[in-house]
């Protein structure tokens, strides 16, 4: 604790030690946070945790309920016993940053907080619809569309599906795309022989700044230097999404650069919505064609 306090201390953040606002509706609650790191207008809040047993669930969920109910831009979670895997999980659905004690290092402690530029880039569609060929009509009032293991179909998965062989199509004005899905696909339980699409796509960028953590290349003992940066993590859980849009990819400026050798993205609960609206038709095959 020392150290860490040592090294924020002299990077050029501010910073508050142990300093929680109260809870209006539950005021006997302690905060979930030890540290706020503020940065201009934009607050990190770090909670420290030196336990025997890895940290659980429930103290991502209290992070981020945290993290909410005092409006921060971000959240670190750092634990000397690591994280449960339903843990890590849950921080990377909802963007919670965390780190293990002994792999912290001074480089990565003096840039806490800190915000980084970088371009979106989302789908934008329009009129896109998709059909799915059957053998004969299903009989019900409600269209249940599920995979081979009977899970519900994700859109953003569908969407993302149309759209990754045209990468290179894809500039800032509206093309027509085409074309046929690949995938078991059940519709009320029966076997989809066929799915196409068709629809107008277009690519859209969007410049944004959102919480960033880098990562160096190993423990330095909190020393003065921990060598290159070896990875930086994005935290995308307040990102807009665009009305009829889905989430890309980010154009991570350091890591084309090659001042990154990768980025790990977090915040993925919000950051995979999608904005979009899907119009699903159905045609039979076959001598249930003329039904």
């Amino acid at each position: 604790m020392e150290k860490i306090r040592r090294w924020l201390n002299a990077s050029d953040a501010e910073v508050s030690w142990n300093e929680h606002a109260p809870d209006a509706e539950h005021p006997e609650r302690p905060g979930q946070t030890d540290i706020a790191i503020k940065r201009g207008r934009r607050t990190t809040l770090v909670a420290l945790r030196a336990q025997s047993a890895p940290q659980t669930v429930e103290w991502i969920d209290e992070l981020d309920a945290e993290r909410r109910r005092l409006d921060a831009d971000a959240v670190i979670a750092v634990s000397s016993s690591g994280l449960t895997s339903g843990a890590l999980l849950k921080a990377r659905q909802l963007g919670v940053m965390t780190r293990d004690l002994a792999t912290l290092s001074a480089g990565e402690i003096k840039t806490w907080g800190a915000m980084v530029p970088l371009t979106l880039v989302f789908f934008e569609f329009r009129n896109m619809e998709v059909t799915i060929s059957l053998p004969g009509p299903v009989e019900t009032n409600e269209l249940v569309i599920t995979n081979d293991r009977e899970e519900p179909i994700v859109e953003r998965d569908v969407l993302i599906g149309i759209v990754q062989n045209h990468f290179d199509d894809l500039q800032y004005s509206f093309v027509r795309l085409r074309g046929n899905l690949q995938g078991a696909v059940l519709v009320n339980g029966v076997a989809a022989q066929g799915i196409s699409f068709e629809g107008r796509v277009r690519g859209r960028a969007q410049e944004s700044e959102v919480p960033a953590l880098s990562i160096f290349g190993g423990s330095d003992g909190m020393g003065e230097s921990a060598g290159a940066v070896k990875s930086v993590i994005l935290d995308l859980s307040k990102i807009a999404i665009p009305e009829r849009c889905v989430f890309g990819y980010p154009l991570f400026p350091e890591a084309e650069r090659g001042g990154a050798r990768a980025v790990d993205v977090i915040g993925t609960e919000n950051a995979m919505r999608s904005k979009v609206h899907l119009r699903y038709g159905l045609k039979w095959t076959g001598a249930a064609a003329g039904q």
